[in-house]
């Protein structure tokens, strides 16, 4: 495993690279203390080819995984797409133990 850091300061986070990631994405996830509610915000085609995968791994470390599809294209990219996740986040109101993560690139990451 690889890890890439991204300096911003305050807002730097890391970037992990590797074979089998996905594997050990629950077990890392709950070492870093998330939470037990993972939002995976995805498209169709990422979650069809790995999304199975992720949330064993999740599943395994004792995190509920909840997915979030969007639609692939440069018109997810709208105020519109952005509401209804905020939306769809808000059924977490009473709990603090929730997390997101952006599974993909071009839209979703």
């Amino acid at each position: 495993m690889n890890t890439i850091t991204v300096n911003l300061g305050k807002r730097s986070y890391k970037i992990l690279t590797g074979a089998g990631l996905l594997s050990r994405t629950g077990p890392y996830a709950r070492s870093l203390r998330l939470g037990e509610h993972a939002y995976i915000i995805t498209n169709p085609r990422i979650r069809k080819l790995h999304g199975k995968a992720l949330a064993a791994s999740l599943s395994g470390a004792g995190i509920r995984a909840y997915f979030k599809l969007v639609p692939e294209g440069e018109k997810s990219k709208s105020i519109e797409t952005a509401s209804k996740i905020l939306i769809d986040l808000a059924r977490f109101a009473g709990k603090k133990n929730v997390f997101v993560v952006a599974f993909g690139g071009g839209v979703i990451g």
